[in-house]
C-alpha cells in the first residue's frame, strides 16, 4: 500500500476496546477484491449532544461541554457536545443528567 491509495470495501463489524484508558474504535471489514481489513482509530472520544438550553444544568451535573456550532437537534435547536473519557462513563453521566432534569 502506498500513501494516497484508495480502496473500496465495506465494514462487517464495528466495535471498540479501551487500551491504556483510551477508547480505540475498531472497524473490521472486507475490501472489494476479497481481502480483509481492520481500521483502528484512536482519535475519537465517546460523545453525545444536549440541547444548548440545558447547558448550565448539565455543567452543574458534571458534564464537560464543548461548542457544537455546526450541529442542531432534529427540531433545529442549538446543541452542545458532551464528551466522556470512555464509553462506560456515558450511562453514569446520563443518569446524573436525568436526575438534574
Amino acid at each position: 500500500m502506498t500513501t494516497g491509495s484508495s480502496f473500496r470495501g465495506f465494514v462487517l463489524q464495528p466495535t471498540y476496546r479501551v487500551e491504556s484508558g483510551r477508547p480505540v474504535v475498531q472497524l473490521y471489514g472486507r475490501l472489494d477484491q476479497g481481502s480483509t481489513f481492520l481500521v483502528r482509530d484512536t482519535r475519537q472520544r465517546p460523545y453525545f449532544y444536549l440541547a444548548a438550553r440545558d447547558s448550565e444544568r448539565a455543567r452543574r451535573a458534571g458534564a464537560g461541554l464543548l461548542p457544537a456550532e455546526d450541529q442542531r437537534s432534529l427540531l433545529g435547536e442549538p446543541v452542545v457536545r458532551v464528551e466522556v473519557q470512555v464509553p462506560t462513563d456515558v450511562p453514569r453521566l446520563r443518569e446524573r443528567l436525568v436526575r438534574a432534569g
